[in-house]
């Protein structure tokens, strides 16, 4: 059973956070619409003695849009959900975005300066061992896009699993025991650029979004996808095109 949250408190604009021994919450008061060049992005710095990078969870419900150009494509490159780190220094401490709408877990080994997790690769998605296994893009679990999708990423130890709407997309093992954890911002809407500047906008909604200093199982990622799905919308929505 998860615990209740404890404390409630604004810290910065259209973001409230909700501290517990085993979770931060970085929930918008109301869905927030990403794309532009983010000014006011939702962003919340984890607690480095509660988070420490050895078993993490992410999870985040999302409205994806298609492209900015092809509105009926499905190619849509990145998508950048949370991001932690800062690339102009090599160091990414952890990375959620879509790709095609297939979730991507991944961060920067800092023994090696090579990514690892659960990460796109031309056109499949790198699974397995080290990223050893690659499957197709058009062969995983996805969001439906101008859909609310539940998206989450545990991290174990080096075991990473992704999910879809409480279930498995893909699994993972890195040679990392723990995320490379530092005092850096996750930063929700976008990723970053090779210099560290903001990249891969996530064009469409981020609603709840929560941090966890534990790795949850499945069991759990699947009583929180059926116990929140009523909170969104269950059809089709009309996502703004972003600037």
């Amino acid at each position: 059973m998860l615990r209740n949250f404890i404390i409630i408190a604004t810290l910065v604009p259209f973001l409230q956070l909700f501290a517990a021994q085993d979770a931060i919450v970085c929930s918008p008061e109301k869905p927030f619409l990403a794309g532009d060049i983010p000014v006011n992005n939702p962003q919340v710095v984890l607690p480095l003695d509660k988070f420490d990078g050895r078993q993490f969870t992410i999870t985040s419900w999302v409205a994806p849009g298609t492209t900015f150009e092809k509105p009926d494509s499905l190619e849509t490159g990145y998508r950048g959900i949370a991001f932690k780190g800062f690339r102009g220094r090599q160091k990414v401490e952890f990375s959620l975005q879509l790709y095609n709408f297939v979730p991507n877990f991944s961060f920067i080994n800092p023994v090696n300066g090579s990514w690892e997790g659960s990460l796109r690769y031309d056109k499949t998605l790198r699974t397995g061992k080290y990223g050893s296994v690659r499957v197709p893009l058009k062969d995983c679990l996805s969001a439906t896009p101008n859909h609310w999708n539940h998206i989450a990423a545990t991290f174990d130890n080096g075991s990473v699993v992704t999910y879809v709407n409480g279930k498995v997309c893909a699994t993972a093992t890195t040679r990392a025991k723990r995320l490379p954890f530092a005092r850096e911002k996750v930063v929700l809407g976008c990723g970053q650029g090779g210099g560290g500047a903001p990249f891969a906008f996530f064009n469409g909604y981020i609603g709840k979004t929560v941090c966890y200093n534990k790795s949850l199982s499945h069991q759990e990622i699947t009583a929180l996808y059926n116990n929140e799905k009523s909170l969104y919308p269950a059809g089709k929505i009309t996502i703004p095109s972003a600037k």
